[in-house]
């Protein structure tokens, strides 16, 4: 099984579905995450060039804890993913027809982040673009929950892997530390959705024709 993840900036994988990473990770799934930016902008005083450096080697590092097989940098503007939806879906394609994935996950088209929510239209222009047939589209949360999702996958087992990788963005951080706040929301969705203790809400996501 072959797993793309989309992720609009360094992070995003490890705080939407870090624990399923690991978890199909574990079983064998190859695990390849696409990060659409650098998060560029992401690190106060810091130039662009040397915060794009820093985030991906943080990427790399919470990599190697959740299992991930490759890594790929589009290195988009950070903040305007909207903006380059074209080329970013071209780059995307390339990636897509080289890797042929069975599942896609994405952030949920109703993140309230704006590069978050730009990611479903690339990965739906991309698709267009691509052919690759037809595999699972899911989508996760990020900083904004999902209202409805479709069900829940029981984390577990592997959520002291998915925090240690979220403390490798510690530019993050440093900042926000939202390694409590996911912590909160996979305890919620795990209590409501999954009946465990922590879990990741995931939702089916059909492209547009």
């Amino acid at each position: 099984m072959i797993e793309l993840i989309i992720a609009p900036h360094p992070d995003d994988e490890a705080i939407g579905c870090g624990g399923v990473i690991a978890q199909n990770a574990d079983a064998g799934d190859r695990i390849v995450v696409l990060f659409l930016t650098s998060g560029e902008c992401g690190v106060p005083g810091a130039t662009h060039d040397a915060a794009a450096h820093l985030r991906e080697q943080e990427a790399t590092a919470a990599a190697e804890i959740l299992g991930i097989s490759d890594l790929k940098f589009l290195r988009f503007p950070d903040g305007q993913v909207e903006a380059f939806g074209a080329p970013a879906a071209d780059a995307l394609a390339d990636v897509l027809c080289a890797e042929s994935p069975d599942i896609i996950r994405v952030p949920h088209p109703h993140d309230g982040h704006a590069d978050h929510h730009a990611a479903w239209p690339v990965l739906q222009h991309a698709i267009r673009i691509a052919d690759i047939g037809r595999p699972q589209f899911l989508a996760y949360e990020i900083w904004t929950p999902m209202a409805a999702p479709d069900y829940a996958e029981d984390i577990t087992a592997v959520m002291d892997r998915k925090l240690e990788a979220i403390g490798c963005y510690q530019s993050q951080l440093a900042q926000l530390p939202y390694d409590h706040g996911i912590s909160g929301l996979n305890s919620y969705r795990g209590a409501f959705l999954a009946g465990s203790r922590y879990a990741e809400a995931i939702a089916h996501l059909w492209p547009s024709d």
